[in-house]
């Protein structure tokens, strides 16, 4: 995505006709990628800005005192500047308006990308491989899509809390693409290849399979990263 720069909202010039140019580009691109079923990283991205916006709605009243006021005469009487406040005003007053009018457009288009995402997780199934291990913060996730042959072997890692999406996240790595025989089983793909790779006698190892297939690393990969994230944070 091409988004929008992180300081759009109060760059100039600050009119509203223009904010609202930027903003509908940016939520007709947001649509063409929904319709594709591609979420990331629209999701996330749609959901710092509209947690942004919100923000700076409730801190609205103290908007002032951040904008850099324009000298209208020097007040010799009394040594001091005289500032056009009016100009002020204006400005706080287009931004106000501007943000009433994106936080539903931004609040819609997270809706939706939720709603696909919660799509994508219902047709999706993580299952353990083998035994699990009591200790399950490291692992490796194979990621298969649609019952193919491929599959894709990642080692994780759960990571920090993400306070401003308020969910816990996890790190993957790519360590190996492999090529299932029809033979083969992901129990003898735990047994072979990831004991080949792996120091630990019985690592924590699961598997994530979708039966419809949806763009891999825009959607299967992020869903999968949140439904394992979700799993081994609950034990």
């Amino acid at each position: 995505m091409t988004g929008l720069s992180a300081d759009w909202l109060t760059r100039r010039p600050v009119d509203f006709e223009h904010k609202k140019y930027l903003l509908m580009a940016y939520i007709k691109e947001a649509n063409c990628f929904l319709r594709k079923a591609k979420l990331f990283p629209l999701l996330s991205d749609v959901s710092c800005r509209l947690n942004d916006l919100l923000q700076v709605k409730n801190c609205s009243d103290n908007m002032t005192a951040h904008f850099t006021r324009e000298i209208e005469a020097i007040d010799l009487v009394n040594k001091k500047l005289v500032y056009k406040e009016h100009v002020v005003q204006e400005t706080i007053r287009t931004i106000k308006d501007t943000i009433r009018f994106a936080i539903p457009h931004f609040e819609k288009v997270k809706a939706e990308g939720e709603d696909l995402c919660q799509f994508v997780a219902e047709n999706s199934l993580l299952e353990p491989i083998g035994m699990l291990p009591l200790y399950m913060n490291e692992g490796y996730l194979i990621i298969n899509v649609a019952n193919s042959r491929n599959a894709n072997i990642y080692q994780y890692s759960l990571g920090l809390y993400h306070a401003t999406l308020n969910k816990p996240s996890i790190n993957l790595r790519l360590v190996e693409r492999l090529y299932k025989p029809v033979v083969c089983t992901f129990e003898s793909v735990k047994l072979t290849t990831i004991k080949r790779i792996c120091k630990w006698p019985n690592p924590a190892t699961f598997l994530f399979r979708t039966s419809i297939k949806f763009p891999y690393t825009e959607t299967v990969v992020p869903v999968a990263r949140e439904v394992l994230a979700q799993h081994v944070s609950n034990y």
